[in-house]
């Protein structure tokens, strides 16, 4: 399998080759605290600036080992409306395979999608505009994912489904450091997206697709400051068992990093976010 089959699109869960335009009810989407926040947050009126960058490494066991990689490079931003209600923005997004070739975009990739942030963990329902490509709406889950903070053990919902998640956090000067880890495993509503990876980055034909996955952990490192993530790293871990004879098999490493380059004053900005889905990671 050469680096001809690779079909690129993003990093782990968030990423697939198919583009679907999804079907939405036509409920307009409402979403907002509920009860009381306590925790502090992104401040209301400003806009925070990210650089994100994602690799995606497959390792192929066997006689003829391989390796082969995917690239993302780009700049987010999340604008704080209010009642716990936040704007992500996807900009400037570049995607290379490992000969450095440039693979296009998403449709809809810098389309805004509006969620909640309240006391340190994203809501189950973001707001999309209506004809957002599932593709892209993947990869923004992906990002609005690695912004939580809640700093104790808990179950959170978000990309990838509902998950026993461990939570470690110390204090660095005045920010905290924030260490969580999961046993993908345990997720719930996950199955849909159980070979997203492997399909995302491999021709759809490959024998890999459809192996089973018999390790898959997630570890997040964050440094936060007043609840606000400065810097993000995100690591997954796939292992899957061997898909023909021998000891043929396949690891797989997703590494993404959000890192804070700047925070503005954010202008007035009109809500077409109006469709709702969920955060959770759709395939198409």
């Amino acid at each position: 399998m050469g680096t001809s089959s690779i079909r690129l699109t993003f990093f782990s869960v968030l990423l697939i080759s198919v583009l679907w335009k999804p079907a939405y009810t036509d409920d307009k989407c409402s979403i907002g605290c509920k009860g009381s926040a306590t925790a502090p947050t992104f401040l209301n009126g400003h806009k925070y600036n990210y650089g994100v960058e994602g690799t995606v490494s497959i390792f192929l066991s066997g006689a003829d080992k391989q390796e082969t990689s995917v690239r993302l490079l780009g700049q987010v931003s999340v604008t704080a409306i209010g009642n716990c209600v936040n704007e992500l923005t996807v900009q400037n997004l570049a995607i290379s395979g490992p000969d450095g070739k440039k693979y296009p975009c998403p449709t809809g990739i810098e389309k805004p999608v509006r969620f909640t942030i309240q006391d340190g963990r994203v809501g189950p329902e973001i707001c999309v505009e209506e004809d957002d490509s599932r593709r892209a709406l993947n990869i923004k889950r992906a990002i609005i994912s690695l912004l939580q903070t809640e700093n104790k053990a808990s179950v959170q919902t978000d990309i990838f489904g509902t998950c026993p998640t461990e939570a470690v956090s110390s204090q660095e000067g005045g920010s905290v450091l924030l260490h969580r880890n999961r046993d993908l495993s345990r997720c719930a509503y996950r199955e849909q997206g159980k070979n997203e990876l492997i399909t995302a980055v491999y021709n759809p034909t490959a024998e890999i697709k459809n192996s089973q996955v018999l390790r898959s952990i997630l570890n997040v490192e964050s440094k936060v400051n007043h609840g606000v993530p400065e810097k993000v790293a995100a690591t997954e871990e796939y292992l899957y068992r061997p898909f023909s004879v021998g000891d043929n098999g396949a690891k797989a490493k997703v590494f993404t990093k959000l890192t804070l380059t700047g925070k503005t004053k954010a202008g007035g900005a009109s809500n077409k976010c109006t469709r709702s889905r969920t955060i959770i990671f759709e395939n198409p």
